[in-house]
């Protein structure tokens, strides 16, 4: 998925300093008990290698996740390239890192269901080429190949056992198989316009693309089934767009979630598509984020909800009853960190936490539940 953000920076540092102003300013009743805070702060905050406090440039841009590892992009004022980094361990992290001389245009974690615990592997695209960084897994170093067309055009791999590349040009949608080094075939044509980005599915020869404001499901022969979410658009938000899909990681879950200003939507089995839950942003005017692991999602407004009960707990604690004025900022930091997003979890159902971007220079680890 790309990064909205990535094409922004400076507009985006000013929005999240405002809407941590707005939310430490103000509260708003949830639906759900906040749970009583019998431990002081809320979360662990770890600094980053390279990323220094109050330098312009230095910056997370980008949190995804696999099994085993944090993967984020990052750009640095002492170095013109673009960097992944891979967290390994929080209480004594372990770092593995690859420098491009290019701008990543897109990546993805390439074994984000099968990784080791100190394995790094991305697929990624620049303006001009493609193709896989690997580190303790035994494959090459790199592997790369040019684009099959001018400009940078989405492009991904399936997890299905024929492993297809999906090339996205335009509005044609074309494939071949990983091993297969002959011409792409077109398989179909999505309306006028494209894609914004696409997700590839966690088990089949699927893909989901999204427009702005519908979702494409295209199978490797060529069927297209689209969602439309247009008669929920608020022109308040700033985006209009949809900026996320997520799945539950476990092959046995074939429902797919995605968000679109502060709306999650659920697409049952892949077919079916509801309004699963509405984020209660306060005063976050970018709509909040969500994350979902095999048994819950989790809202920047501290929800937890349960995928097949469908009830909601809290999982932001009350405010710490205490005079430590840094334990009371700690947690005021954190809160507003997490309800800006965004948040992000393993793929991995032993991990109990969730992870979020902290401040665009750090990263933030706070429990599922308390």
């Amino acid at each position: 998925m790309k990064n909205i953000f990535k094409k922004i920076p400076i507009i985006h540092s000013l929005l999240l300093i405002l809407i941590v102003v707005t939310i430490n300013g103000c509260s708003k009743k949830d639906n759900t008990t906040p749970p009583q805070n019998t431990s002081g702060s809320w979360g662990e905050v770890v600094p980053i290698p390279g990323i220094t406090e109050g330098v312009a440039g230095d910056a997370v841009r980008e949190l995804k996740t696999s099994n085993e590892g944090i993967y984020m992009e990052i750009s640095m004022a002492s170095s013109p390239n673009d960097w992944i980094y891979r967290l390994n361990g929080f209480s004594v992290p372990t770092w593995t890192k690859h420098e491009q001389p290019n701008l990543y245009f897109d990546w993805e974690p390439s074994n984000e269901n099968s990784e080791g615990a100190d394995e790094f592997a991305i697929y990624f695209q620049t303006l001009n080429k493609n193709g896989f960084v690997n580190i303790n897994n035994g494959l090459p170093a790199l592997l790369e190949e040019n684009n099959p067309g001018s400009g940078s055009s989405e492009m991904l791999y399936d997890n299905s056992p024929g492993n297809y590349k999906w090339y996205f040009s335009g509005s044609d949608v074309k494939i071949k198989q990983n091993n297969n080094s002959g011409l792409y075939n077109t398989i179909c044509t999505l309306p006028s316009g494209g894609i914004l980005f696409a997700e590839a599915d966690p088990t089949d020869a699927v893909v989901w693309a999204a427009g702005p404001k519908t979702i494409y499901k295209i199978t490797v022969n060529g069927a297209v089934t689209s969602f439309d979410v247009s008669s929920y658009d608020d022109p308040t938000f700033i985006f209009r767009s949809i900026e996320k899909i997520r799945f539950p990681y476990d092959v046995l879950h074939k429902d797919v979630y995605f968000r679109f200003q502060n709306k999650v939507f659920k697409i049952t089995n892949g077919n079916s598509l509801s309004l699963f839950y509405t984020i209660k942003n306060e005063s976050n005017f970018l709509g909040g984020d969500f994350c979902v692991d095999n048994t819950f999602m989790y809202a920047t407004d501290g929800t937890k909800k349960n995928l097949q009960l469908l009830n909601e707990t809290n999982i932001i604690p009350t405010t710490p009853n205490t005079t430590d004025q840094k334990v009371l900022l700690d947690y005021l930091s954190n809160v507003s960190s997490f309800k800006t997003g965004p948040i992000e979890v393993l793929k991995n159902s032993t991990d109990n936490y969730i992870y979020n971007i902290y401040r665009s220079r750090k990263l933030l680890r706070v429990p599922k539940s308390l």
